[in-house]
Order: structure tokens, then C-alpha cells, then sequence
């Protein structure tokens, strides 16, 4: 019947998405993207608004990567633990710049994109 129809074009469609979700996580590691922000987060480390919005997004992206359960994800994690220097050169150095300045607002404000940063640093890399 039409449930059974529907059944099989849900497993099609699922199909498709772990297809396409793990050609994304291949491509991060295979083009370098997590070395390529790294780069651009060092171009823009002067400009603390630049560097707040380029670190978003790329935490939003591999946390998203990371939250998919594939093997392609098992592969984006060691990538990120033992290839790429990110978390030691780029994201401990950013929560430790961004922590004294967190810590002086008088209040938790969760709108702030650094401490967004920061959940989403842990989030990912913790």
C-alpha cells in the first residue's frame, strides 16, 4: 500500500542524504578545509569581529560533521585529533582570548557570538 510506498521512499531518501553527508565529510578532510580556516582565522586575527564570525561557522560545520555517525565522521575526528594543528595553533589560543572578556560582562548573555563560540568549542573539540 501507500505506507510501504512511502517506507521505501524515506529509505531512498536516507539513502541519499548518508551519501551526500559523507562525500561533505570526505572533501573536508581531502581539501584541507579545517587547515584552510585555520589559515584564514590567522589573516584576520587583528579584526576580532572577522575572527569571532570565521570561527563560527567552522565550528558550526564540523560539529555538524562530527555529530553525523559514519565512518567518514570517525575519520573527521582523528583528522582533527592527530593531523591538523587547529585546536593547539587556532582554538585553545581564540578561548583563551576570548575568556578574560567573557568573564568581565556582567552578565550571560547566550546571543553573544562569543559565547556561542565557546559552547560551540566545547561542544566540538571537548
Amino acid at each position: 500500500g501507500s505506507q510501504e510506498t512511502n517506507d521505501q521512499k524515506l529509505a531512498k531518501l536516507t539513502a541519499q542524504l548518508n551519501t551526500h553527508v559523507n562525500n561533505l565529510i570526505q572533501s573536508v578532510i581531502q581539501y584541507d578545509v579545517i587547515d584552510g580556516f585555520g589559515r584564514t582565522i590567522c589573516q584576520h586575527q587583528q579584526s576580532h569581529s572577522r575572527t569571532d564570525i570565521i570561527v563560527k561557522y567552522f565550528l558550526s560545520t564540523i560539529h555538524n560533521c562530527l555529530l553525523y555517525c559514519s565512518a567518514n565522521q570517525k575519520k573527521l575526528r582523528t583528522h582533527v585529533a592527530l593531523r591538523s594543528t587547529i585546536v593547539k595553533d587556532i582554538m585553545i589560543p581564540y578561548v583563551d582570548n576570548i575568556l578574560p572578556a567573557l568573564y568581565e560582562r556582567a552578565s550571560v548573555d547566550l546571543t553573544v557570538v562569543e559565547f556561542q563560540n565557546l559552547i560551540a568549542a566545547t561542544q566540538t573539540f571537548v
